[in-house]
């Protein structure tokens, strides 16, 4: 999911609304829909690959929090707080369910 703040960089130099839309993770098993809320820009998991791993829905089952690991991944929240301003992306977090 990296990538998509990757992406968000790159989009620097374009308006600030290009980074709507649907986005790939680097090894296209996800997609992230970016929205824009307020003055914030969000996203969340719009598509898995394999979003039914062993017949259930996939979850956030790498988190470092126990209580968070039966979290569905399909609507997750993992971008929040991206702003632009002036011409240039700040502040925003991104979570990773790979690497957590």
């Amino acid at each position: 999911m990296v990538l998509v703040l990757g992406l968000a960089s790159q989009a620097h130099a374009q308006t600030e609304n290009k980074i709507l839309g649907l986005w790939y993770n680097t090894e296209k098993t996800a997609q992230v829909e970016i929205t824009k809320k307020e003055s914030e820009y969000i996203g969340k998991i719009a598509w898995l690959k394999d979003p039914n791993p062993d017949g259930k829905p996939a979850t956030d089952r790498q988190n470092s929090d126990p209580k968070m690991r039966q979290r569905t991944l399909m609507g997750l929240p993992i971008l929040k707080g991206l702003k632009y301003s002036g011409g240039v992306w700040k502040d925003g977090e991104i979570y990773d369910p790979k690497k957590w």
